[in-house]
């Protein structure tokens, strides 16, 4: 069921496909259920602590971002970066229904050197962009 209104969804508009994210994304932070199912993830308190400093590259739509936020609490700073502004866009839109103030959220990639690049986002088969989930 689910796949079949995925691929439903992969054919709308891209921006009705946006709406449809944000509205997903929003009501999964709502219900306190917007978490990554990656081992590390559950590991993040064990190398995160209050006041730190800590960098998200490829922050994709948020859910380190959210979770580091939360365990350096007031005193410490996330700085996120995500070059792909779809997803940025998404991951703006999740930042602001956080109770934290304490991201800096960068519309870029990360390298080592400074200069302009391009990158691709593949296209799926059911019609929406790699950010379609």
């Amino acid at each position: 069921m689910i796949d079949k209104m995925k691929r439903l969804a992969g054919h709308l508009p891209e921006r009705w496909q946006q709406s449809m994210k944000r509205f997903y994304f929003a009501r999964q932070i709502r219900r306190g259920v917007f978490r990554s199912d990656e081992p590390e993830y559950l590991r993040l308190d064990d190398v995160v602590s209050p006041g730190d400093w800590v960098i998200d590259v490829g922050a994709n739509i948020g859910h380190y971002t959210m979770r580091l936020s939360q365990l350096v609490q007031s005193g410490g700073r996330v700085f996120a970066f995500e070059p792909i502004p779809l997803t940025f866009e998404l991951l703006a839109a999740n930042c602001a229904l956080s109770p934290y103030r304490n991201v800096t959220l960068l519309n870029l990639a990360a390298s080592d050197t400074a200069r302009l690049a391009t990158m691709e986002v593949p296209e799926w088969e059911r019609g929406g962009g790699a950010q379609l989930l």
